[in-house]
C-alpha cells in the first residue's frame, strides 16, 4: 500500500513539476541531457538486475525494481517515471498481479497525460500477461492486438515476435491449433529475418508441439536449443527444452540423461519451477527402470524440500501425487494413501491462494472500471449543465420542462450504467466461483481412484473371520466411491447438459435429505419445464443454495420447495420452519444469500426474501423462461 501511495504522489509531483517549470517539451525539459542520460542509465542497470533475478528470486527482483521510483529527480523526467513504473509493474506480474496492474496503469496514465507513446507497446504487452494470469484470454488478446496495431517510428521486433508467440500460446490453450501454428510460424519468420536467437528458439520450441513424429520433434527441439545457447541468461529456457526432449525420448535411459542435464543447467538455489519439473519427470524415469530407491531419493531429498523452501503448494501437491505412484509401484498401499492425502491438502491450499489472488485482481479491475464510470458520470453532468444553460437562453419559457427532462434522462442513464456494471461484476465473481467448483470437481474425481484402490487393497489384505463382513465393506466402499464421483460430476458445469431440470432438482432434494432430519417436500409440475442453457445452470445453483441453507439451519421440521410455470415464468417458492434470521444479512456477510439474488438478476429474474428471527425463512423467486 505504501508503494502505491508513493507512486501516486510521484505522478502528482511529475504533473506539478511540469506545470510549474513550463517545460519546453513533454520529456523533462527542466533536466540537462546528462541528467536525463544518468537517469536512464540507472534504470537500465536496475532493469538488468530485475531480469536477472526474475526467475531466480522474484522477491529480490521486486526489491530492485522498487529502486527505480526512488531515484533522485525521477519526478522531473516523465519518460524516466514511465519507464520505472513499467519495470516495477512487470516485476510484480508473477508474484502479485494486482500490484503489477496498478504500476502499469500508472505508466499508462503518465503516457496519456504527456503524450509519450513510445512505451505503450510494452505497457500493452505486460497488461496482456496480467489478463492471461487471471485467465481472461479475451482481454489478453485485445492488449496483444494493441501491441501490433500501435504506430511507432522504430518497431521493436523482439516485442512483436514475442507478441505473436503469446497469441499462439493463448490459441493453443483454447484448442485453436491451426491458428496457434500460424501465429508460431509468423513469430519464427519475424525472428529469423531479424536474427533474434531467443525468439527463434521460442518459436521452434512451440512448433515442435505439432510434430507427431518423435524423432522430428526432438530434432526441432535440439535446433531450438542451439539458438538459446547463443543467448545470455537463457538457462531456464535451455533446461525446459532439455526436459521437453526427454519427454519425447522413447527409452527411459535417454530421457533420464536429458532430465539430469536440465537440472545441471540451472542454479539449484533458484526458485525456478523448471527444477521441480525436471526432478518430477526424473522420478518417473527411475520408476520405469524400477530403481525405486533412487526415485524416492530424487523426490524426498531433492524435489520436495525445494518446493517446501519456496512454499510452492501447487508443486508440493504434484510431487506427493508422484510419490503416491512410486509407493504403489512398490506395493506400499498404506503409505501411498498417506501421500495422496498430503497431495490433496496441498492442492486445496494452492487453489485457495490462487482464487484469493484472482479475486484480489478482479476487485482491482472492478475498482478501475468504477472510477472510469464515475468520471464518465461527471462529464455527463457537466455536459448536461451546459445544455441547460443554452436552452435557458433560447427558450426561457420552456426552462422547467427542459430541465426536468434532462434530469430524468441523466438519472436513468447513470442508473442503467451502474446496474450494468454491478451485473457485470457479479457475473465475473460467479464465473470465478464456477471455475473453482470445476477445478475442485476434477481434483475430487482424480483423487477418488487412487484412494479407492488403496483402501480396497487394505480391506482385501485384512484377516476377517466373517467373509460376509469383508464383502459388505467392499460393497460399501464401491458405493462411497461412486457417490463421490457423482458429486464431482454435479460440481462440474457439464453435468447440467445431460439431465432435465426436473431430474436435477429431484436429485438435489434426494441428496440433501440424507444430510438432515427435517423432511424435504418437493412439489413440481410433471410436464417438462421449458428452460435450458445458462438459465438452467443458474436455477440449479439457486435451488442448491436454498436447500444447503435449509439443511444447515433447519435441524428438524419441514423444508418445502415448489416449482411451477405460470405466464411464461418459472416460479420457485421455498419455505422452512427453521430459526429464521434478519434479512439484513443479504447486505452483510451472507455470500450465499447474495448469490441467490445476483443469479436471479443475471437471468432477468427477481428474488424476494422474507424471514424473521424464530419464524422461519420464505423465498419467492420468479425466472423468465425466455
Amino acid at each position: 500500500m505504501f508503494h502505491r501511495i508513493q507512486s501516486g504522489l510521484l505522478l502528482l509531483s511529475v504533473l506539478l513539476t511540469a506545470g510549474c517549470s513550463k517545460m519546453s517539451d513533454s520529456s523533462g525539459g527542466s533536466l540537462s541531457l546528462s541528467a536525463k542520460k544518468e537517469l536512464f542509465d540507472s534504470l537500465t542497470i536496475i532493469e538488468s538486475k530485475v531480469n536477472l533475478f526474475r526467475n531466480i528470486d522474484s522477491r529480490k527482483s521486486i526489491l530492485f525494481a522498487k529502486r527505480g521510483l526512488s531515484l533522485k529527480r525521477i519526478n522531473e523526467y516523465p519518460q524516466a517515471f514511465i519507464r520505472a513504473n513499467i519495470i516495477l509493474g512487470s516485476a510484480f506480474i508473477s508474484e502479485k498481479t494486482d500490484s503489477g496492474f496498478f504500476y502499469l496503469e500508472e505508466a499508462m496514465k503518465a503516457s496519456d497525460i504527456f503524450g509519450i507513446n513510445k512505451f505503450k507497446q510494452e505497457i500493452y504487452y505486460n497488461l496482456s500477461k496480467i489478463y492471461s494470469e487471471s485467465m481472461d484470454y479475451k482481454m489478453a488478446i485485445i492488449y496483444l492486438d494493441s501491441v501490433l496495431r500501435t504506430p511507432i517510428t522504430s518497431p521493436n521486433y523482439e516485442l512483436v515476435a514475442n507478441t505473436y508467440n503469446d497469441l499462439g500460446v493463448i490459441k493453443f490453450n483454447l484448442h485453436d491449433y491451426n491458428d496457434a501454428k500460424r501465429l508460431f510460424d509468423t513469430s519464427f519468420r519475424i525472428a529469423t529475418s531479424h536474427s533474434l536467437n531467443k525468439q527463434i528458439g521460442v518459436a521452434l520450441g512451440n512448433l515442435a508441439r505439432f510434430e507427431k513424429n518423435s524423432l522430428i520433434a526432438i530434432n526441432t527441439l535440439k535446433k531450438a536449443l542451439s539458438f538459446f545457447q547463443k543467448t545470455i541468461g537463457a538457462e531456464e529456457a535451455i533446461a525446459q527444452l532439455k526436459i521437453n526432449i526427454g519427454n519425447r525420448c522413447v527409452d527411459s535411459d535417454s530421457a533420464i540423461l536429458y532430465y539430469k542435464s536440465a537440472i545441471n543447467s540451472v542454479d539449484s538455489g533458484s526458485s525456478n519451477e523448471v527444477l521441480l519439473i525436471a526432478y518430477n519427470n526424473l522420478t518417473y524415469g527411475y520408476i520405469d527402470r524400477k530403481e525405486f530407491d533412487i526415485a524416492e531419493n530424487c523426490l524426498v531429498r531433492k524435489a520436495i524440500p525445494l518446493a517446501e523452501k519456496w512454499n510452492n503448494f501447487d508443486w508440493l501437491a504434484t510431487l506427493y501425487d508422484t510419490y503416491s505412484d512410486l509407493l504403489l509401484s512398490e506395493n506400499k498401499a498404506k503409505e501411498a494413501a498417506i501421500a495422496e492425502k498430503k497431495a490433496y491438502k496441498f492442492r486445496e491450499t494452492a487453489y485457495d491462494l490462487k482464487v484469493t489472488g484472482q479475486l484480489r485482481l478482479l476487485a482491482l479491475l472492478l475498482d478501475v472500471k468504477n472510477k472510469e464510470l464515475h468520471i464518465q458520470s461527471e462529464d455527463q453532468v457537466i455536459q448536461s449543465k451546459s445544455t441547460r444553460i443554452r436552452f435557458l437562453l433560447v427558450i426561457v419559457g420552456l426552462f422547467p420542462v427542459v430541465l426536468g427532462l434532462l434530469w430524468i434522462w441523466g438519472h436513468q442513464r447513470n442508473k442503467l450504467l451502474i446496474e450494468r456494471q454491478r451485473l457485470s461484476s457479479a457475473n465475473k465473481i460467479l464465473k470465478l466461483d464456477e471455475t473453482f467448483r470445476s477445478r475442485m470437481a476434477m481434483e475430487l474425481h482424480d483423487m477418488t481412484s487412487p484412494a479407492y484402490t488403496s483402501m480396497l487393497r487394505q480391506i482385501e489384505d485384512m484377516i476377517i473371520s466373517e467373509p460376509n463382513i469383508k464383502d459388505e465393506l467392499i460393497k460399501n466402499l464401491k458405493e462411497l466411491s461412486e457417490k463421490i464421483r457423482n458429486i464431482s460430476h454435479k460440481m462440474a458445469g457439464s453435468f447440467f447438459e445431460n439431465l432435465s431440470i426436473g431430474q436435477l432438482v429431484e436429485g438435489l432434494c434426494h441428496e440433501m435429505q440424507y444430510r438432515t432430519e427435517a423432511q424435504i417436500q418437493l412439489q413440481m409440475e410433471k410436464e417438462t419445464i421449458p428452460i435450458s442453457g445458462e438459465r438452467t445452470h443458474h436455477v440449479i445453483r439457486i435451488i442448491q443454495e436454498l436447500l444447503s441453507n435449509g439443511v444447515k439451519y433447519v435441524k428438524q421440521g419441514e423444508i418445502r420447495l415448489i416449482l411451477s410455470v405460470e405466464l411464461n415464468n418459472l416460479n420457485i417458492i421455498y419455505h422452512d420452519n427453521g430459526t429464521g434470521f434478519s434479512p439484513d444479512r443479504v447486505q452483510g456477510s451472507g455470500l450465499g444469500l447474495i448469490s441467490i439474488v445476483e443469479r436471479a438478476n443475471l437471468i432477468q429474474g427477481k428474488a424476494f426474501l422474507r424471514s424473521e428471527q424464530g419464524k422461519g425463512t420464505h423465498w419467492t423467486i420468479r425466472i423468465p423462461l425466455d
